[in-house]
Order: structure tokens, then C-alpha cells, then sequence
């Protein structure tokens, strides 16, 4: 979650990323380029540097599909997704999705499945469909944890079931799921889906005592602390609709 530091080893990555033997790629099945745009797209976005990171996103989209992997276009399309639901573009957010599923339906994996799920919860959500978005999370999150498949993103999609319970106003889940989506990311140094497990605790702080400031503002210093050491900034209106709302 050290995104400016990964920005650094990015423009490293990019400048000398034609040194990469073609032997290479063909041992792991895809161009060293095309998953370091992709990465770098997932940086930015994560940043708030949006056009950057779908200038990213675009090259990847632009290119053939049959001269591509089809990792690499879910994870352009995946970004793509992110940055409507940042934006609150519902109509672009579906979009996305679909092409995710669709790249999933060609390519039938466990990981691309859990995925494609994660992107339909994240389409529901951005519009204003939580509970549409709780079924498709909660399947990717035993997928997940079933096949093994793309583990590091376990504590995202809790986080996300957690945000999820808290707007359908499910405290007590959204609680437990912030509590375990803490403790998880904790100890496996994530410190994004940390930041967005104090947030949650935090608003259920405010909802229950708003004249409890000594807990509510512990949990949004933390979370405070992680944007800042992050360079998250993604999270920044977030932390600002917390705070104003706990006024």
C-alpha cells in the first residue's frame, strides 16, 4: 500500500523495461509492459491522479485483444471500474463490469471468477444498489477463500462487505466484518483496506455516540495516518464526509 514508493520503482520499472528479454516474457506468458502500465494505472488511480492512471488503462484497452493476455485486460477494465466509482459514474462503472465478466466467461478461472464478482458488488454499490452488491462480495469472498485464487485481495473485498453492511444500516456484520478486515490486514502489512476498516468503525462511532469524540477521532486519526503514509488520497472525501458529519 505504499503507493508513492511504488510510483518510484514504476518510472524505474517503465525506464528500463526494454532490457526485458523476449525469452523472459515468453516464460511468463505476457509483455513486462503491459503489466507494468496496468500496475502503475492501479497506482494512480489509488493516488486520485485519475486521468493518469485511465491514460494507463486506455493503452492496455487499445491494444488487440488477440495480442494480449486476458489478465491484462480484466485488470484495465478492473481499473476503469475503480475510477467510475470514485468519480460516481454508475453508466461507466457498468461498463466495465460487463467486459470483466465477459473477459471471465471466455476464460473460466477461479481468479478472473473472483473478480468478475467483486466488479459486479462494485457496479451494484456505486448505484446505490448496497444490497444488490452484498451477494455478488460475499460469493467472491468464498471463492476466494475456497480455490486459494488472488488471496491478496481478501481484506478489499471484506472491507467492501463491510461498507456495504454499514449503508444498509446491518451495524453489528459491518462491525464484525471492520473488526476481522483490521486484524487481517494487519498482519499481512496492507495498510489500504486497514484504512478503510477504521473508516467504517469510525462512522458506526459517530452513528452510535457523535458526542464521543475521543473514540471517533482516534479511529479517523488512524485512518488519517495510513492516507498520509500511503499517499492514498483516494480516501481524502471519504475521511472529509466523516468528519463533517461527526461536527
Amino acid at each position: 500500500g505504499l503507493l508513492q514508493e511504488g510510483l518510484v520503482a514504476s518510472d524505474a520499472a517503465l525506464d528500463e523495461i526494454d532490457a526485458v528479454d523476449s525469452v523472459d516474457e515468453q516464460f511468463l506468458g505476457y509483455r513486462a509492459v503491459h503489466w507494468a502500465m496496468n500496475l502503475r494505472g492501479r497506482i494512480l488511480l489509488r493516488m486520485c491522479r485519475f486521468q493518469e492512471a485511465r491514460e494507463c488503462f486506455r493503452m492496455m484497452l487499445a491494444i488487440d485483444a488477440r495480442e494480449v493476455d486476458p489478465t491484462v485486460r480484466f485488470i484495465a477494465h478492473m481499473g476503469c471500474l475503480e475510477i467510475a466509482a470514485a468519480r460516481m459514474e454508475p453508466e461507466n462503472a457498468g461498463e466495465h463490469a460487463a467486459e470483466v465478466e465477459r473477459i471471465a466467461s471466455q476464460y473460466p478461472n477461479a481468479y478472473l471468477r473472483v473478480f468478475s464478482l467483486a466488479a459486479q458488488g462494485l457496479s451494484a454499490e456505486i448505484s446505490g444498489r448496497p444490497e444488490l452488491a452484498v451477494g455478488p462480495y460475499a460469493e467472491s469472498l468464498a471463492l476466494l477463500r475456497q480455490s486459494r485464487a488472488a488471496m491478496e485481495y481478501e481484506s478489499e473485498l471484506m472491507a467492501s462487505l463491510a461498507e456495504c453492511h454499514l449503508q444498509l444500516g446491518a451495524h453489528q456484520q459491518a462491525r464484525e466484518l471492520a473488526t476481522l478486515t483490521l486484524s487481517m490486514s494487519r498482519s499481512r502489512t496492507q495498510r489500504l483496506p486497514q484504512c478503510r476498516a477504521y473508516m467504517v468503525m469510525a462512522a458506526l462511532a459517530i452513528e452510535a455516540n457523535p458526542a464521543d469524540r475521543e473514540e471517533w477521532s482516534e479511529l479517523l486519526a488512524h485512518a488519517e495516518h495510513l492516507i498520509d503514509r500511503t499517499g492514498a488520497a483516494i480516501y481524502l472525501p471519504r475521511l472529509a464526509m466523516l468528519r463533517a458529519r461527526a461536527v
